[in-house]
């Protein structure tokens, strides 16, 4: 396994390196900081280190895009204020602007049409949420994940790291769940519970809580089926959740 040490300092200078770019003077003093979630971005520099001298250029390339995204989807959620609507919507085509930037400095063109087909799903997931389309947890567990990993699992993609996307894809639902059903014991409603109530409403078989929990059930047994097909890429995959269950639970414990 790599060294942790080693890899959780990458992941704090890369996240640094990112902030300095997209640092503005007033921009972000009125709105609020875009976040990361370290812990995902730590995973996926697990699982690219070695496969580029540039790795870090295209996993920031992913996460400047990501992070777009997220910022113009707060226009909606959050802003009362037209001056805040108006910020986060620039805020969102300044870091977009980065984005472009960044990727056209790699020079490869083949990376930017496989992000930009990213861009495209992240976007047609997005409205399928807002809209409710989904008519069963197969179906709403597959768009959120779009939405949320789908730029970093492209970048996996361009790399051929086909066996690895199965096992993180499978791994980064169950952390899904973990947080909805967290979620909904603490009466916090997202909008993957608000499309989870619809489901159950037109179910009327199953709770949102039953649903939340038979799901998770199958899909810790499907991650083990696959950890065993795919074992030769799972190692430190397996050992990145292992370690996150165990500082969760030692956060809880504390």
């Amino acid at each position: 396994m790599k060294n942790n040490t080693t890899i959780q300092q990458q992941t704090r200078e890369l996240i640094t390196g990112l902030k300095a770019k997209y640092q503005h003077p007033y921009l972000f003093s009125v709105i609020s900081q875009p976040t990361f979630d370290e812990e995902r971005v730590q995973l996926f520099i697990y699982l690219l280190k070695g496969q580029h001298t540039n790795y870090k250029k295209y996993l920031e390339s992913a996460l400047l895009m990501e992070l777009a995204l997220n910022t113009h989807e707060q226009v909606i959620t959050n802003g009362p204020s037209l001056k805040e609507r108006q910020l986060t919507v620039l805020a969102g085509d300044y870091l977009s602007g980065l984005y472009y930037k960044s990727v056209a400095l790699l020079g490869d063109t083949p990376f930017l049409l496989r992000l930009s087909k990213a861009i495209r799903n992240v976007n047609e997931s997005k409205i399928k949420l807002k809209l409710s389309e989904a008519n069963s947890m197969k179906e709403l567990l597959t768009i959120q994940s779009i939405i949320d990993d789908s730029m970093l699992v492209h970048v996996l993609q361009h790399f051929h790291l086909n066996d690895e996307i199965k096992i993180v894809s499978e791994g980064l639902i169950i952390k899904r769940l973990e947080v909805e059903l967290e979620n909904w014991k603490k009466r916090i409603i997202t909008p993957f519970l608000l499309n989870l109530q619809a489901i159950a409403k037109k179910d009327k078989t199953e709770s949102v809580l039953s649903l939340l929990e038979n799901e998770l059930d199958d899909r810790q047994i499907q991650f083990q089926t696959i950890v065993k097909k795919y074992w030769s890429a799972s190692q430190e995959i397996v050992e990145y959740f292992r370690q996150q269950r165990k500082e969760q639970y030692l956060a809880e414990e504390g």
